[in-house]
Formats: structure tokens, C-alpha cells, sequence
């Protein structure tokens, strides 16, 4: 029997019903207050009612871990909790609503994504299970239905219904999650970690870029053999336009024993970072048109090196990614832009009036003054590209719509740079 959806649901206004489980249904509704659509996962009371035939501990104990979550867990590739009722008549989680459905649907032959971007899905993914671990949380439910696809590939981890989290007592089945996507040990009763996140991550890196599973199997005892003892299709064999690193990749994640995964998120994300270059350190203009190329730019520059992995996604949005060549003007003397640019490779020819006054190398800003000034002096000089190269340029009013602590640090960054090129000059006025 289907049943109209509510008119509102607490505080907020329900729009459509996106779907039905056994224990809760979810729908999308709208923030008034917040201005903004958000996911409520509405739990069937009977869930909390002990002795009854609908009591659900599983779920029971998943609702309050994703109510403790609530306000605690803040990146861009992690699904935001907003609220939260408890009882004692409704029992609901508010969470950010993503539009563009799961990553279930790009993981079978004949749908699945281009190398670039499914390779930019998954490092977004290991960056923010790396920030999760950081804070206590092993996910421990990893599968595409749980990872939602915004715009292009803005991809962002969800339900934490079967997550640990340190600190908080609430008991838990270890075997809560996807046989499918366990790993062996957990499949054997141990609890989850770190490794068996790691391992999770592996079968859908797997899936996602060939379309198969490693491991297909009708029972449990069949599934553990062959995670024990058969080797999955090399996945270059299934996909011959894969990078051959990509068999490493998977080999590691996926390796029956847990000493011969990655050690941690970090070794993971720099195994899945290397793809986005050439054999001698050069970002591959191919990855630039993800933003898992672009953060691995920046989080290489020595001008963003104090800056964390969130603020660093903050600034991959409001970002220009350029390549240039031999004789392009990167800045011109005159202008009054409001920008700054930090060339990334190349070299570039400062001139003045006509004359080659210096050149500077890559890494390096230009524009700084600027910058600063918002655009109320001219530019003082040219920026000429020498060589074959590539710039990030990031206008004055976009870092307006940075975080505070990110524009902080900017900011920062900038007024250490013109400190050593006073030292510089005194330096060099002492020798006169």
C-alpha cells in the first residue's frame, strides 16, 4: 500500500519520498530556516520499542550513532549531519541532500565513468576516510549505494548507520556491513579497522574501473577461499586503457593479508596520486580536468604547505587551472587586476617598460601587490612565459568566499612573502 508522504516533518517541509527500507524511509525535504534541501531518514518507531516484534538493536544502535555524529564531522567528501530528533514518539536524522543519485549506477559494464574521473572519485574518497580516521570513525559500511554523486564528480561518503566511533559506548555487531565488499578478516569476526576500510575501498576501486567484483561467490565459505587463495583478473586485462599502476593498486588494497595493504589513507592516497603524473614528477594535463589533480597540484606547492586537506579542497574550487606557452602574457603591465597567479611549471620573464628586468621559476607567485591593493594601482611590470608551463590564478573576491581560517592563511602567506623580499632588497642595498 503506498502511502502520501508527510506535509512536514519537524521544522522541515517534505518535497518528495526517495525511498523505503526496512527500518526507515528517507525523504527529500526543505530547510526553510537553512534555505536548502536536506535527506531525513525517518525511523519506524517500533525500532525502539523493546519486546516488540519491530525492535531492530542493529538499527536501534545505528540511529544514535549517526546522531552522535551530528555537527562533529565538517568535509567537503563527507555527508553533513544537521539534526537530529530522538524520541520519545519520532525518531529522524537530518542530513545534507546530494542530487545526483549513488555511485551504484557507474560500477557495471556499459556505465562505468572515464579513467580520470573514476580515479578522482576514489582518491576524494580515501582523502575523506583519512579525515574520518583522524576523528575516531571507521566506516565499516563502505559500498557505492553509500556514496553520492553531486555535480561531475563531487563525491561525498554517507550513511554511518553501521560506523564506530571513538568514545561513544554504544555496542555493535561486528557484523554489520556488505559481505561483498569485507574484508576476509572481518568476514572471519574480527572487528573493523583501518585495514578493513582499506580493503572496502579496494573492491570498489576494483568495480568501479572494470565494471566486475574481484570476488563473486553464492555462499560465505566459497566468497573466503577465494579472498585466501585466487587472484582476481589483473584489472588491465578487463580494461586495457588502464595505467598499469592500477594493478598495483588494487593488488595492495585487496591483499588477502592485512600486513600487505596499505599501511594507512596517506600511503593509499599517494599510491592513487602518482596516476595524476608523468614518470618524472610533471602533473598530467589529463588530471587537471579533475579536482583530485588539482589538489594534488596544490598540496605540492611549497605557498600552500601549511594548509590542511579541507582548506585545500576550499581552494581547488576557486581556482584556475591554465597551461601556457612560450610568449603568453601571464600578467600585464597597466592592468589593474585583482588576482595573484602561482606558476606551478615554466618559467616566466618579468618586463618593464619594454626590458627584461628578471625571470623567475616555477613554484613562484606573481601579483601579490595587486592582490593586496585590490586592483588600485596598475601593475608595476609584464609576466611572460618563457617555456611551456601551467599557472593556478585565484581572483581577490573569490577568497572572500574561502572559510575564515583558510582566507586567514592566505593572507598569511602573503604578507611572508613580501617580509623576505624586503629582506631581500635591504639585502641587497647593503652591498651597494
Amino acid at each position: 500500500m503506498n502511502f502520501a508522504p508527510p506535509a512536514h516533518i519537524g521544522k522541515y517541509r517534505v518535497i518528495e519520498r526517495l525511498g523505503r527500507g526496512a527500518t526507515a524511509t528517507v525523504y527529500r525535504a526543505h530547510d526553510d530556516f537553512g534555505g536548502r534541501d536536506v535527506a531525513i531518514k525517518v525511523f519506524d518507531a517500533r525500532v525502539f520499542a523493546d519486546g516488540t516484534p519491530g525492535h531492530d538493536e542493529l538499527a536501534r544502535n545505528g540511529f544514535f550513532v549517526e546522531a552522535a555524529l551530528l555537527g562533529k564531522l565538517d568535509h567537503p567528501h563527507v555527508v553533513r549531519v544537521f539534526d537530529a530528533c530522538t524520541g520519545p514518539d519520532d525518531y529522524y536524522i537530518v542530513s545534507e541532500y546530494v542530487p545526483g543519485g549513488t555511485l551504484d549506477r557507474f560500477t557495471v559494464e556499459g556505465t562505468l565513468m572515464d579513467v580520470e574521473p573514476a580515479i578522482d572519485i576514489v582518491y576524494k574518497l580515501v582523502k575523506a576516510l583519512q579525515y574520518l580516521h583522524a576523528n575516531g570513525v571507521i566506516h565499516r559500511d563502505i559500498k557505492p549505494e553509500n556514496i553520492f554523486i553531486g555535480d561531475g564528480t563531487d563525491v561525498k561518503l554517507g550513511d554511518f548507520g553501521a560506523a564506530t566511533v571513538a568514545g561513544l559506548s554504544i555496542s555493535q555487531d561486528v557484523a554489520v556491513g556488505s559481505p561483498l565488499y569485507m574484508s576476509p578478516q572481518r568476514l572471519e569476526g574480527e572487528p573493523a579497522d583501518l585495514s578493513s576500510d582499506i580493503y572496502s575501498v579496494g573492491v570498489l576501486f576494483y568495480q568501479l574501473l572494470t565494471g566486475q567484483r574481484p570476488f563473486v561467490a553464492s555462499t560465505l565459505a566459497s566468497l573466503l577461499y577465494q579472498m585466501a587463495h585466487v587472484a582476481p583478473p589483473v584489472p588491465t586485462t578487463l580494461r586495457p586503457e588502464l595505467p598499469p599502476a592500477v594493478d598495483i593498486i588494487a593488488a595492495r588494497t585487496l591483499a588477502p593479508r592485512v600486513e600487505a595493504r596499505f599501511a594507512d589513507w596517506g600511503d593509499f592516497a599517494e599510491a592513487l596520486s602518482a596516476l595524476f603524473r608523468t614518470q618524472d614528477g610533471r602533473i598530467r594535463r589529463e588530471s587537471l580536468i579533475t579536482a583530485s589533480g588539482r589538489f594534488e597540484v596544490l598540496r605540492q606547492l611549497p605557498f600552500f604547505a601549511n594548509f590542511s586537506g579541507i582548506e585545500l579542497w576550499e581552494l581547488v574550487n576557486i581556482s584556475e587551472f591554465s597551461q601556457c606557452t612560450e610568449g603568453d602574457v601571464l600578467m600585464r603591465e597597466g592592468d589593474t587586476g585583482t588576482d595573484f597567479l602561482v606558476l606551478i611549471e615554466g618559467s616566466a620573464r618579468i618586463v618593464k617598460n619594454g626590458k627584461a628586468i628578471d625571470l623567475v621559476q616555477a613554484p613562484s607567485t606573481l601579483g601579490e601587490i595587486s592582490y593586496i591593493l585590490k586592483g588600485s594601482v596598475p601593475r608595476n611590470a609584464s609576466a611572460v612565459a618563457v617555456d611551456r608551463g601551467l599557472t593556478v590564478r585565484i581572483a581577490n573576491e573569490n577568497v572572500a568566499m574561502l572559510s575564515p581560517a583558510c582566507r586567514g592563511k592566505v593572507e598569511q602567506r602573503f604578507l611572508e612573502i613580501l617580509a623576505h623580499r624586503l629582506i631581500d632588497v635591504n639585502r641587497r642595498l647593503s652591498h651597494v
